[in-house]
């Protein structure tokens, strides 16, 4: 009794574990909204601020010059040459350049004395960072951290909150910028740091989020063409963040899936659905072959392999949409439940517009035959009978195919043809399914019918 009670514990453990392997691994098949994220460091991901108003105030008494929080409060985010001039000239002290390099020496070791003594992580931007550095490879991002601050005090001060090893990239606003030539200053808030690193990770700036808590971290950002989400902090929150595309209370508030992988609750997608994904090895050949042939592209994974019928617009909380599931279940079976077998004919490069331009997608056509047109029409009439408009092409404009990636290229026609052995009829069969699409119209769950 006991012996047979140990073995089923044993298999019940073992399948509990596989089966929170599996989730714990999952993948993502589709195109992240952005492909790179980039922290600031101090103010960030750590309370250092306070430790440089201290420095700053003890070595301008030095010289007899008063400091107080109102002073430095503009002056957050700053490197120290621009807050020295700023400053100077804000309370009109005529310093000689020998005197300000003095105050910016002794202030720094005035910081670096602090700095040993206390470093107070924030914590939930480290968490944040720490769980996006664990998941970024299944999360198809990369990370980096640009800070306007020397490189000795970022790494000291990640050292401190284990995060030395969690970046793709870090760039020094002021020991990384010394090929850059403008006589106004080169660190935050001009835009130079993040073009850098958006460089080095081979990212373009627009597929790059921002985690700023200053203005003029803001600005930069935005000036080098990304998108930016303030968390201001207690000496920064009076300061203007109408450039950021959002402003946080603290990074808590980040929710990875939604801010990733965003689904907009109203996009739905009629597709034909192959049975399993592993029956269409000819999407992943499809994607190693372009990916061997266009070195040096941005590449995204596109959706999960599926031919678009019909796509539309709906509220999910909208009850025609489980009526059109009904009326689904109620098809012949030789509409629904029918498989279909594609014949894939054609290697295509589109140009995308709208929001997307700039863009490229590569996709597989699609033969018009019988079954397919059969299968359009009778969707059309599906969203026709709720007063639903296609939000794609309808009749012989419409053009079946299958995508399996996105690409940015300054000469796209360039990229050689896909060999003829990916061409021919579909090795797995193909069914009918509603399933809900993300922001971009690319097919991301399918909607259960049962």
């Amino acid at each position: 009794m006991n012996r047979k009670f140990i073995l089923k514990l044993r298999w019940f453990v073992t399948i509990v574990f596989l089966f929170c392997t599996i989730i714990g691994h999952a993948e993502y098949s589709v195109r992240p909204r952005f492909l790179a994220i980039i922290f600031d460091c101090d103010g960030v991901l750590v309370d250092t601020e306070h430790l440089k108003f201290r420095a700053w105030k003890e070595a301008l008494k030095k010289h007899h010059i008063p400091f107080r929080l109102e002073d430095y409060l503009p002056l957050v985010g700053y490197d120290s040459q621009t807050i020295i001039k700023m400053f100077s000239v804000t309370k009109n002290l005529a310093l000689s350049r020998k005197v300000s390099q003095e105050v910016i020496v002794q202030q720094k070791a005035i910081y670096k004395g602090l700095q040993q003594k206390e470093i107070i992580p924030i914590l939930s931007a480290v968490s944040l960072a720490k769980k996006l550095s664990q998941d970024k490879d299944r999360l198809h991002i990369k990370l980096a951290l640009a800070s306007s601050a020397p490189k000795i005090e970022i790494m000291k001060n990640l050292r401190s909150i284990g995060l030395s090893k969690a970046f793709d990239s870090i760039i020094s606003g002021q020991d990384d910028l010394q090929d850059v030539v403008d006589l106004e200053g080169t660190n935050k808030p001009k835009p130079y740091i993040y073009q850098k690193v958006a460089k080095w990770l081979q990212v373009d700036p627009k597929d790059c989020l921002v985690f700023e808590d200053t203005a003029a971290g803001v600005t930069a950002a935005q000036s080098a063409g990304m998108t930016v989400f303030a968390v201001p902090n207690a000496l920064t929150q009076r300061q203007d963040f109408s450039k950021s595309a959002r402003v946080l209370t603290s990074l808590s508030e980040f929710d990875v899936q939604n801010n990733l992988y965003p689904m907009s609750g109203k996009k739905f997608n009629l597709a034909l659905v192959p049975l399993a994904k592993d029956q269409v090895h000819y999407v992943d050949s499809a994607q190693m072959n372009f990916k061997a042939m266009a070195q040096g592209y941005l590449l995204g994974s596109g959706s999960l392999p599926h031919i678009s019928l019909c796509q539309f617009e709906i509220e999910k909380e909208s009850p025609i949409l489980a009526e059109i599931q009904t009326e689904m279940k109620h098809w012949e079976p030789s509409l629904l439940k029918k498989p279909v077998y594609p014949e894939f004919q054609s290697f295509n490069i589109v140009a995308l517009t709208g929001p997307f331009q700039g863009q490229f997608a590569t996709d597989l056509g699609v033969a018009r035959n019988e079954d397919i047109l059969l299968l359009h029409r009778s969707c059309l009439s599906l969203l026709q009978k709720f007063g639903l408009k296609p939000a794609n092409a309808v009749g012989e404009l419409y053009r079946p195919h299958l995508t399996f990636a996105f690409f940015k290229s300054q000469n796209a026609l360039s990229i050689p043809k896909m060999p003829n052995l990916l061409f021919g009829r579909s090795q797995g069969p193909f069914y009918v399914e509603l399933g809900q699409a993300d922001e971009n119209w690319q097919y991301v769950q399918s909607l259960s019918m049962d």
